[in-house]
């Protein structure tokens, strides 16, 4: 067997960037997010980059899962609490896997019991200018399941939305359009005969 490689780097791969998300339907993966303290805000924006990867690590050791399988990590920041959000995704869509894997659902049990005991902790480790400082160790809570696209009400509403302002630019421009015909009309309108009070047709009139 012959293997050909084109400039080739010698360095461990960045999970976070190898994103293979796009392969899978929307049947076959789900997204999430849980909750930090706040406090800690500082310490993982000091390296945002190191914090997810290791949000990766502490993701995929409570759902069984292989790193590939959580995608699309990111974070919010508020005083009171950071959102961590990510993708959970399904059984790669090959047949080949020699290692059996967990469904997405039982991976998603497992990551959800994980929470609920208090067993997913993030470790925030420290500044690297501080080598002998400990990690910052906090405990994920909160797992919610956020949906993709709109929910059937918010596509109701917006559709109403959009018949009301469509309907209301129509009646504008139909108002407009009767304006401009009135006046039109009064322009090219018949003025008739002119008499005078004795009843004598106007002669200098021309019908």
């Amino acid at each position: 067997m012959v293997i050909q490689m084109l400039d080739y780097v010698e360095e461990s791969a960045d999970l976070l960037r190898f994103d293979v998300q796009s392969c899978f339907d929307a049947k076959n993966k789900r997204r999430f997010s849980f909750l930090l303290p706040g406090e800690v805000g500082d310490k993982i924006d000091a390296n945002p980059h190191r914090f997810e990867y290791t949000v990766l690590t502490a993701v995929k050791t409570a759902a069984g899962v292989s790193p590939l399988r959580v995608a699309h990590i990111e974070y919010t920041r508020k005083p009171q609490e950071i959102t961590v959000h990510f993708a959970l995704l399904g059984n790669a869509p090959i047949d080949q896997n020699e290692v059996p894997e967990l469904t997405l659902d039982e991976a998603v049990k497992r990551l959800r019991d994980a929470i609920e005991a208090g067993t997913l902790v993030i470790a925030i480790q420290p500044d690297e200018e501080d080598p002998g400082a400990m990690p910052t160790k906090v405990t994920a809570y909160g797992l919610v399941e956020r949906t993709e696209g709109y929910s059937v009400g918010s596509i109701v509403g917006l559709a109403i939305g959009m018949l009301i302002t469509g309907a209301i630019i129509m009646i504008i421009i139909g108002m407009v359009m009767i304006k401009r015909k009135v006046k039109a009309g009064d322009m090219f309108k018949p003025i008739g005969k002119i008499v005078s009070r004795t009843g004598i047709v106007n002669p200098n009139f021309a019908e």
